[in-house]
């Protein structure tokens, strides 16, 4: 049996740099357990998406963040490291967008 859910992107920003995660909660009122879900290489793609639903379904609300910026997305089947480079190469820049 699938849960009735509410989605939604949310758009937030630090310095110049401006990104959008995506909330998946169970729809109606209530208070629910969140869970950060972490997107990998590529991005805030489908498949993250997808994953933020999954526990919206299961009682909880899932929040997606973004660590590339809006619209930065890279190829789930390719190569991102182009992506998280520059990330990697700044662990304290990479702390602040996860947490």
């Amino acid at each position: 049996m699938s849960a009735s859910i509410k989605t939604c992107f949310v758009e937030y920003s630090d310095g110049n740099t401006t990104f959008e995660g995506y909330v998946a909660r169970p729809a109606g009122d209530g208070k629910h357990a969140t869970i950060l879900v972490i997107h990998d290489w590529a991005g805030l793609h489908e498949g993250v998406r997808a994953r933020a639903d999954q526990m919206a379904s299961l009682g909880y609300t899932a929040y997606a963040l973004d660590v590339y910026g809006k619209g930065v997305r890279g190829d789930v089947m390719g190569d991102n490291s182009h992506l998280m480079s520059p990330l990697l190469g700044d662990r304290a820049l990479l702390k602040k967008r996860l947490l």
